[in-house]
């Protein structure tokens, strides 16, 4: 399960690299910085939690590598996934700029490491040209291999930042 886990993690890896190429470089890198409200998975729910997130654009579609933690009461949660985002179109004026994603990757805690997907959904607010502040919804299934699989849901805030231009 951690080979299947790994080679998932270094294929999303793969291909988010190739994907970057000098025909796109127009469009800016972003760096997102999300604190995460309201995590819970088994029941629990995290007392805090960050997540990261880098991002290039492809048109309306990009590149996503996301890295998380939550910490519980015992234990803490980190998650390595990488995917793409769907952001949909809107006008250069436009308050809101919504996207939807899907993340593939490995999830870890304690000596347990296991593959998850995550959809979500995020709305992001422009402040001024290089600054955006994001909300986020997720809802993550994990597979576990010795015990039945979990769903998470994740609630953040953050800021977005344009790097380059």
């Amino acid at each position: 399960m951690q080979q299947r886990v790994l080679g998932l993690c270094l294929l999303s890896a793969s291909l988010f690299l190739i994907g970057i190429r000098s025909a796109s470089a127009q469009e800016p890198v972003t760096f997102g910085l999300s604190y995460d409200v309201f995590y819970r998975e088994f029941e629990e729910t995290s007392v805090a939690g960050v997540h990261i997130d880098v991002a290039k654009p492809f048109g309306m579609l990009a590149g996503v590598g996301e890295i998380g933690f939550n910490h519980f009461g015992g234990a803490t949660v980190s998650s390595f996934m990488g995917g793409g985002r769907l952001v949909f179109p809107h006008g250069t004026s436009s308050k809101i700029e919504p996207a939807v994603q899907v993340l593939l990757g490995a999830w870890r805690c304690c000596e347990e490491r296991d593959f998850a997907i995550q959809p979500g959904f995020i709305v992001d607010f422009p402040y001024s040209r290089n600054l955006k502040i994001r909300g986020q919804i997720d809802l993550r299934h994990i597979f576990f291999s010795d015990f039945q699989d979990e769903n998470a849901i994740r609630l953040s805030a953050g800021i977005v930042l344009n790097l380059g231009k």
